[in-house]
This record gives structure tokens, C-alpha cells and sequence, in this order.
């Protein structure tokens, strides 16, 4: 059993996106030490008792329900009690094959960063979903390890928003992707030559030394509403401690199905996401 507590946080998804993400890590090939569930803010108590299913699955699986929703921020409130020295945060719609913990541990012991497989570098207008989005190969059916990307922006702010969203996915700037794809040297670190790639925050999930986690709550935080995953990031990065994006095999893969149901996508909060990015970086 290692040395790694798993959290996750469930809100509005259904009750077969849970059991396959508990699925998931039951038949891992490092098995996490400690399994948290939060529930918080649900609208009943149908995910809880789906999640307690799973208690002769996991010896040290534990949860905290509340009705009051402590939006994101909560489960890395939590995450400052965990007994291990290694965490890992998921969104309720992705789902580790195999080799997730083991690979993402073998970067944490090497490096003390924030490592994940899904990301963004932001441009120069540093808005939400604008810049590059990173994720695996394997989600354009490229079969060699590595990470793929698309180019977006989007005007949050603009009159005609509905115009904006045709600006998804464009070409990037001459020389932008030179400019900031970032390699990190990981052949003296015993990483077999993983891809780390440094990115300004990531997204669905997110991997980390234990004592990494104080960089987030050694400031005010602006808003619980959204964005723990940028301030985290972000305020991080200001400390020296790097972000990574992992380019996994297929077997290593962290999985992404949000069914399209997502907390994170209106307008409203893209643009609550955009102002923490700006008053981070400013």
C-alpha cells in the first residue's frame, strides 16, 4: 500500500461516474493508502451512500458530507489533514488507468512540483481557456507517449460572446509555440525521460507533495466561488515550485468523461477565473 491519499469530490454526476472512478483506483497498480470522499453541498445523500458502498473495497476510506457547499476549495482544505506525503485531487469525471498513481508518485519523489495531464499556458491576455490547452496524444489517436494541444481565444468580455466561441480553436501566433513549450530536464532525475512540460495551471485534477499545499492558503484567497485550481497553480509558481503537465502512455492515462455536465463552463465563471488570473499575475 503507498504512501498516497486520494481525495475526491462529488457533487452532480451520477452514480456510475462514481463507481467507475472508485473502479479505477481499486485496480491500480499502486494502490493509494487513503480514499476521502467530499460531499458537499449535494442535493441528496444518493452519491454518499454509492461511495460507501465501496468501504470493503478500500480499509481506510473515509468522507465529509455537509449541505453547505464549500465549492472547490473545500476538498483542499481537506487535503491539509492528510496523513501522507503524497496527494492526488480528482474531478469527479476522470477516471486513472493502471499505472496513474505509480508514474505521477515516481514524479513527485523526484520533483517537488504539481504534476497533472491536463493544463493550460496562457497568452498574453491572460484570460481563462485562452492560450494553449495541453492533454495527452492518445485524445487526437496518436499512439506514441507525448502531449498534444489546441490554441484558443476567446474574448470573455465581448459583446458579441457568441461570435467569440468560433475563436476556440485557431491557429496559433507565429513562434507562439516555440516561445512557451517548455521542456523540463528530467534525464538526471531517473523519470525514463518523461515528458514534463511546464504549463500555468491545470485542470481536472492535480498531484502533489503534501507540503506543497501550504503555498495555497499562505495568502487571501479572492474568491471560493472558483479557480482553486488556478490560485493553487499560480500562487505556486510565484514560490518556485513548478507546474507540469505528464505525457503519459495509455496505461498511465488519467481519463476524461464530464457526460457534459459541468460546474465550470458559463460565462460567469470563466470570467470569476479570468480575474483570479489577473490579480495572481498581476
Amino acid at each position: 500500500m503507498s504512501d498516497v491519499t486520494v481525495i475526491l469530490n462529488f457533487f452532480n454526476k451520477p452514480v456510475d461516474m462514481l463507481d467507475m472512478q472508485m473502479k479505477a483506483l481499486q485496480f491500480q497498480s499502486v494502490v493509494p493508502k487513503y480514499v476521502w470522499g467530499c460531499f458537499l453541498g449535494c442535493k441528496d445523500d444518493e452519491l454518499l451512500n454509492a461511495f460507501l458502498k465501496w468501504k470493503d473495497k478500500f480499509p481506510h476510506l473515509d468522507y465529509i458530507s455537509s449541505s453547505y457547499n464549500f465549492k472547490y476549495i473545500g476538498r483542499y482544505q481537506l487535503a491539509l489533514t492528510a496523513p501522507t506525503p503524497y496527494i492526488i485531487v480528482l474531478d469527479d469525471d476522470r477516471f486513472p488507468n493502471e499505472d496513474f498513481i505509480k508514474r505521477t508518485r515516481e514524479v513527485l519523489v523526484k520533483k517537488d512540483c504539481i504534476v497533472g495531464q491536463y493544463g493550460w499556458i496562457l497568452d498574453d491576455i491572460k484570460m481563462d481557456i485562452n492560450g494553449l490547452f495541453l492533454f495527452p496524444n492518445w485524445m487526437v489517436n496518436k499512439k506514441q507517449k507525448g502531449i498534444s494541444f489546441n490554441y484558443n481565444k476567446v474574448n470573455l468580455y465581448s459583446n458579441n460572446i457568441k461570435q467569440e466561441w468560433s475563436n476556440m480553436v485557431i491557429p496559433a501566433p507565429e513562434n507562439y509555440i516555440e516561445t512557451n513549450m517548455i521542456y523540463e530536464d528530467t534525464k538526471d532525475d531517473d523519470l525514463k525521460n518523461d515528458t514534463l512540460l511546464h504549463v500555468d495551471y491545470l485542470c481536472g485534477g492535480m498531484s502533489f507533495r503534501k507540503s506543497t499545499l501550504s503555498k495555497l492558503f499562505n495568502s487571501e484567497i479572492s474568491t471560493t466561488d472558483t479557480g482553486e485550481d488556478i490560485i493553487f497553480c499560480l500562487k505556486a509558481k510565484k514560490e518556485g515550485i513548478p507546474v507540469f503537465c505528464l505525457a503519459p502512455e495509455y496505461k498511465e492515462l488519467l481519463f476524461a468523461d464530464d457526460r457534459d455536465i459541468s460546474s465550470t463552463s458559463s460565462l460567469v465563471i470563466l470570467q470569476k477565473r479570468t480575474k483570479i488570473i489577473r490579480e495572481i499575475l498581476e
